[in-house]
């Protein structure tokens, strides 16, 4: 088999997974030029996702993508609350969980963990503090483990801390693009 019959046999079988890649890349496009993701994207294809979803699989396929999209919120809601991501993360998630089902969404979260993990030790690397933070958090794990306050392992070079801006829509996109390769 060439490789063109191989990529129109993968469309045939996995062609689903098409329109997810591409709200995902118009998600992480948009979350680099402007830091939001727009409303009217996402309302669009979640409900784009749950027609489909309807028109392929039936009722059975518009369950799957109504609990596709409550596993998505359900996962994210305690970051959101904590103040960890925006709700317009929260809200494209749940748009990937209407299209991808309860399954493969959870699949994109457990890759988006790692995807973010290592987007975030970069940016730290490239600012040159890794080091640093590693020695504050050996610091108050072994002040953890020898009972003495937290307040003990700070620096007082406590100034240096700085929340960094992790581009979640990109995290987003290298966790679908995770998903499509592992569907290949």
């Amino acid at each position: 088999m060439s490789g063109v019959q191989a990529a129109f046999s993968w469309v045939s079988v996995q062609g689903h997974l098409l329109w997810p890649l591409l709200l995902v890349l118009w998600i992480a496009w948009g979350d680099e030029r402007r830091r939001a993701v727009p409303l009217i994207l996402i309302l669009g294809a979640t409900l784009a996702g749950l027609a489909h979803q309807c028109w392929f699989l039936g009722w059975p396929g518009l369950v799957d993508g109504i609990l596709g999209l409550t596993v998505a919120v359900g996962m994210l809601l305690i970051p959101y609350r904590l103040g960890g991501i925006d709700e317009g993360y929260l809200k494209a998630l749940a748009s990937l969980g209407a299209w991808l089902g309860p399954g493969r969404v959870f699949l994109l979260f457990s890759y988006m963990g790692c995807m973010a993990g290592l987007l975030a030790l970069y940016a730290i690397w490239s600012r040159g503090e890794l080091v640093w933070r590693m020695r504050c958090c050996g610091a108050a794990l072994f002040n953890r483990v020898c009972r003495r306050p937290l307040e003990a392992a700070v620096s007082p070079n406590q100034a240096r801390i700085t929340m960094m801006a992790i581009p979640y829509g990109v995290v987003l996109m290298l966790g679908v693009v995770s998903v499509f390769l592992k569907e290949m």
